[in-house]
C-alpha cells in the first residue's frame, strides 16, 4: 500500500482493479481509514496475520472466501456475530444452510429474509 499514489500493488507490482464490493472495501478501510481508490483488493488479504482478519466478521469472511477457498471453522464464532455477514458466509462459503448461524440471522429482518430466500431453498 502506498498512502502517497493512493495505489495498492501486489506483488509483482501489478495494480490491483476492483472487482469485489462491500466486504473487501470495510477489509482495507479498517487497516488503511483514508484510502479512497478503486481496486481489487482481494490480493491484500492474503498478507496479513490470521488474527487480524479474525477480529472482523467481514474481513474473515472475505479471507474465507478468497484466500482459504472453504469453510473456515476457527472464524466461524466471529463471522456468526453479524446477521448479513452470516447470511452471505452461509451463501457463497458453505453453499447452504448453516444452522448454528440462523439464531443470529434471524435477529436481522433484511439478512433473514435474503436468507430464506436464496440460502434456505439450498438445503
Amino acid at each position: 500500500m502506498h498512502k502517497e499514489t493512493s495505489s495498492i500493488k501486489d506483488v509483482y507490482d501489478d495494480t490491483l482493479t476492483l472487482e469485489l464490493a462491500k466486504p473487501i472495501e470495510k477489509f482495507i478501510k479498517n487497516l488503511w481509514p483514508d484510502f479512497k481508490a478503486d481496486g481489487d483488493l482481494t490480493g491484500l488479504i492474503g498478507l496479513y496475520p490470521k488474527n487480524d482478519i479474525m477480529k472482523d466478521p467481514d474481513s474473515s469472511y472475505v479471507y474465507a472466501l478468497h484466500v482459504i477457498k472453504s469453510r473456515w471453522p476457527e472464524a466461524e464464532p466471529i463471522i456468526m456475530k453479524d446477521p448479513e455477514t452470516a447470511h452471505i458466509y452461509a451463501l457463497h462459503v458453505i453453499k447452504g444452510r448453516w444452522p448454528e448461524a440462523e439464531p443470529t440471522i434471524m435477529k436481522d429482518p433484511g439478512a433473514a429474509d435474503n436468507y430464506k430466500r436464496y440460502v434456505y431453498r439450498l438445503g
